[in-house]
């Protein structure tokens, strides 16, 4: 088929159907609660997809984004761009799929109580061909500091950045922060470029605009000397409005991220391979610590118990989550199955611990619980959990409500149990969750004690963060201000047969792509 006939296929599908992206309900743990609120894309009129010249379509490895947002990888508020942010650019440091900090653009780093210094790889060019130097990496996090970036509550332990010669950077902090690395993977960019549509980056392609053509380019003086799956990359302008899942079907894009149980997910048809990763996205029960029957520790405690976690991930959850009892991803070294051993599923132990506290026929527990109706797989999840206490003669209301209703119902404090999903940051710091401070602390919850052990989970180091992180987390198991369902699991999506293999992981969806 020639391009001017693929060109019309596409504007036909382009007439045909329209899908919205819309921005699913839930909290980031590192993200100011006024920016909470979902945001719905505003209507733009539907635009015919640009066919790469040069090329038959079976042989164009597209990827979708957005031509009205921003390539900068520190400013950029496009979903869809976001994901090509990693062929671009790089950080000091990347977080692999076990969550752990590795070294990229930092060779090695020197920390005290109140300061790091980290050197940088002499070997590191940018695209343009100059060095990465100190200089540019402090104008990158200076920018991430800044206000209304993804990065700037993550760095808000920094009190300033400076340069040290051509090839060090000292960040002084505000207060102790003992594992900065894990918060690192920031891109970084050359000094000065941020106002470019794309910023100079170190990473394997750089943008290029040609005509009505954007697309990506294979650095041949990529300073990892490794081989670039295809050696170029075309852009396909799919506003966030429409139509990702009609260009993937017909071809044009060749891969993409999803997550398959957003509110709105995107669901393809034809025939495509899978590949899913862990995410630090996790589901949760939090409890009213002030009021009503869930001021008691030990029927918090109990509600453990009443989560089939094994079954509503296979079953509601579609497989696309991991079972936690524990508030980090179960990849994570941090995770201690010696502490998560006894907080399983066990309708048994949930009816004893009931009745142990008070409760039974003739003086019923009844459980106020709360959902946001808008996204069917938090529903199922809800409803399970709700219909296996009631088993156990447990009276559970269960109030499916919209999202500002939901909010609204949070901060008044108008529940017993609430379900949420919260993406958290990379070293699964729950300050915000659990906090006497934090901004997500809907139950409003508080222990001294817990306070305490929150700051040495942020003071600590990452050899001594094993060890914290368990006696934290022993802690919220006996408290149970929240209890932890599972976390999320995101997919790449790839027309069958087009690659060879790939490792996708939360923060670069692209990684050990072999094409």
């Amino acid at each position: 088929m020639g391009l001017g006939k693929l060109s019309q296929l596409f504007v036909v599908l382009t007439l045909a159907a329209i899908f919205a992206f819309v921005q699913g309900c839930s909290f980031d743990a590192g993200i100011d609660r006024d920016n909470l609120l979902p945001t719905v894309p505003a209507e733009s009129e539907t635009p015919g997809i640009v066919i790469p010249s040069g090329a038959p379509t079976i042989d164009i490895f597209g990827l979708a984004f957005s031509s009205a947002g921003n390539l900068n990888p520190i400013t950029c508020a496009s979903k869809l761009n976001m994901y090509l942010i990693p062929l671009m650019y790089e950080s000091l440091f990347e977080i692999d799929g076990n969550f752990e900090a590795r070294p990229l653009l930092c060779e090695r780093f020197e920390r005290d109580e109140n300061s790091y210094i980290l050197y940088i790889d002499k070997d590191v060019k940018f695209s343009d061909g100059t060095g990465l130097t100190a200089q540019d990496v402090k104008y990158s996090l200076e920018l991430a500091k800044g206000n209304d970036t993804y990065y700037s509550e993550r760095l808000r332990f920094v009190r300033s950045i400076s340069a040290v010669g051509d090839d060090a950077v000292k960040i002084e902090l505000a207060e102790p922060m003992g594992h900065l690395e894990w918060l690192l993977d920031i891109p970084i960019i050359k000094s000065g470029s941020s106002n470019m549509v794309s910023p100079i980056g170190t990473g394997p392609y750089m943008y290029v605009e040609d005509g009505d053509e954007s697309y990506l380019k294979a650095y041949s003086g990529w300073w990892q000397n490794r081989k670039r799956p295809y050696p170029r990359i075309d852009l396909i302008d799919t506003p966030e409005a429409d139509l990702l899942i009609s260009f993937f079907e017909s071809g044009a894009i060749s891969l993409a991220g999803n997550d398959p149980t957003a509110t709105d997910p995107v669901v393809f048809g034809g025939d495509y391979e899978e590949w899913s990763f862990p995410t630090s996205i996790m589901y949760y029960l939090g409890a009213n610590t002030e009021d009503g029957p869930m001021r008691d520790p030990e029927l918090r405690k109990a509600l453990s118990h009443a989560i089939d976690r094994e079954f509503i991930c296979e079953t509601e959850m579609v497989r696309y989550a991991d079972p936690a009892v524990l508030p980090v991803n179960p990849a994570s070294r941090l995770y201690d199955t010696g502490i998560a051993a006894g907080m399983g599923f066990s309708l048994e132990k949930f009816a004893r611990q009931v009745e142990g506290a008070g409760y039974d026929e003739e003086k019923p527990l009844v459980i106020n619980m709360i959902v946001n109706s808008e996204n069917k797989y938090k529903v199922a999840v809800a409803e399970r959990i709700a219909e296996d206490m009631r088993t156990m003669g447990v009276t559970v209301n269960l109030g499916l409500l919209k999202w500002e209703d939901y909010l609204a119902a949070l901060n008044a404090g108008n529940f017993d149990i609430y379900l949420a999903e919260v993406k958290l940051r990379n070293d699964f710091d729950l300050t915000e969750l659990v906090s006497q401070k934090g901004s997500l602390n809907f139950g409003r919850y508080y222990s001294e004690d817990t306070e305490f052990l929150l700051t040495s989970f942020t003071q600590a180091d990452s050899n001594s963060i094993g060890s914290v992180s368990s006696s934290l987390y022993r802690k919220l198991a006996e408290d149970a201000p929240i209890i932890p369902i599972l976390f999320k699991r995101h997919v790449v999506n790839a027309k069958r047969g087009l690659i060879e293999a790939i490792d996708p992981k939360q923060t670069n969806i692209f990684n050990g792509l072999i094409g």
